[in-house]
């Protein structure tokens, strides 16, 4: 978290933001939720990079607007 607020560099943001998944999904899948959480998938980011989201539809944060669709739903945690 902190080398993504201590940057101004967007591809650096994206990078660490990129390392955060895994360790967000193991939280997520043992905290009390009352809402869905998915695990997106972007195959083209980096060689694949995931991401979690509240909401169902592909909103990826690693293009941004350039392909604001590219990736899919991967898991839907309960």
């Amino acid at each position: 978290g902190h080398q993504i607020a201590a940057s101004k560099d967007l591809d650096q943001q994206r990078k660490a933001f990129a390392t955060l998944a895994a360790p967000m999904l193991a939280l997520v899948k043992v905290a009390p939720r009352t809402v869905p959480v998915y695990s997106d998938h972007c195959p083209m980011y980096e060689g694949g990079a995931d991401w979690l989201s509240l909401e169902k539809p592909i909103k990826n944060p690693f293009y941004g607007s350039m392909m604001l669709g590219c990736g899919s739903v991967q898991e839907t945690i309960q």
